[in-house]
């Protein structure tokens, strides 16, 4: 009477499985370039570091820094 079939129904589930199965590699890829640009962010991130204005020459150096290159840098050497 509805024109079921087992052949109709077999290729139903089967497309049913591939579209699914395609959402679901869809999905994993933007997940994993979601993940990719996070952790370029958080690596960006981990590399800044402030600077201090030295008060001589007037060039930023690193808080870390003992010296700057000029002779007269009030950073003790």
């Amino acid at each position: 009477m509805f024109g079921f079939s087992l052949t109709k129904l077999v290729f139903t589930i089967i497309a049913v499985a591939i579209v699914w199965h395609g959402f679901k590699l869809l999905s994993r890829k933007s997940d994993m370039q979601a993940e990719k640009k996070s952790s370029k962010t958080a690596k960006a991130k981990d590399d800044i570091e402030e600077m201090i204005k030295c008060e001589s020459c007037g060039t930023f150096v690193a808080p870390g820094v003992k010296k700057c290159t000029r002779d007269d840098c009030p950073f003790p050497g």
